[in-house]
């Protein structure tokens, strides 16, 4: 009886016409599972080869994330520039999903190779990856989004490409706004940027909005007041 169902718990794992293929053939590899997040099979950070975001050969789509190291940032709080407060607050919110994403993909891989128990949550995480839907556990870790998995992983990377950016070269001239995992902190900062330059209640400062001529690429300097974004859909 345990054999069968052992049998059985591994063929709900893997696609429904497996199982007329398991007694004529060799149980497939459970890398199939894995193939399409491969930018989620995040690279641990102490790994010399993990020092920076590793594009992937082929497509150019996937890759490793690492996790941003907070506790060496460059650029430290400060009171006339509100950015730097942002930043972190951004790298720690990323960190915390990268590592609930490094912890589950270890311990399914373990139970599809046998070495844990496969329980109910990690049974539905692969699942999950199976059917091309972000599992529940991200998606209580994560920025809002409907997009389906291999959407999401691959907007994942541009994000932390986008946040790696600013941590390496400096606070950015244009600012990806649909890029950040909590917006909000991001809009009040530019308030209160403008608020304290010109010594005013931050409560009585709101914004105004001009449409640029030119392309995201095209600006490389910041404004001498307020911000540039881009990627904001109406």
């Amino acid at each position: 009886l345990f054999i069968l169902f052992a049998v059985a718990t591994a063929l709900s794992t893997r696609p429904a016409c497996m199982f007329f293929g398991w007694i004529l053939c060799p149980p497939i590899n459970n890398d199939w599972i894995f193939e399409d997040v491969d930018v989620a099979t995040l690279e641990d950070p102490a790994r010399p080869d993990a020092d920076k975001i590793q594009k992937r050969k082929g497509d150019g789509k996937r890759g490793t994330i690492k996790s941003f190291d907070t506790q060496h940032l460059v650029y430290k709080v400060k009171w006339e520039e509100s950015m730097n407060t942002v930043l972190q607050q951004e790298c720690m919110r990323y960190n915390k999903l990268l590592a609930q994403m490094r912890s589950t993909l270890t311990d399914v891989r373990k139970a599809l190779t046998g070495l844990v128990v496969m329980s109910s949550e990690l049974d539905a995480l692969a699942s999950n990856l199976y059917n091309n839907q972000v599992p529940t556990g991200w998606e209580a870790k994560a920025y809002p989004s409907l997009k389906p998995l291999v959407l999401w992983q691959e907007d994942l990377l541009r994000r932390c490409s986008f946040i790696d950016d600013w941590v390496q070269n400096g606070i950015p001239a244009t600012y990806w706004v649909s890029g950040f995992f909590f917006p909000q902190a991001f809009l009040t900062g530019t308030l209160q940027n403008y608020a304290r330059k010109y010594e005013l209640a931050i409560d009585t400062v709101d914004f105004d909005f001009t449409i640029m001529q030119k392309e995201g690429p095209e600006i490389t300097a910041k404004p001498e007041d307020g911000v540039y974004i881009y990627g904001c859909f109406l």
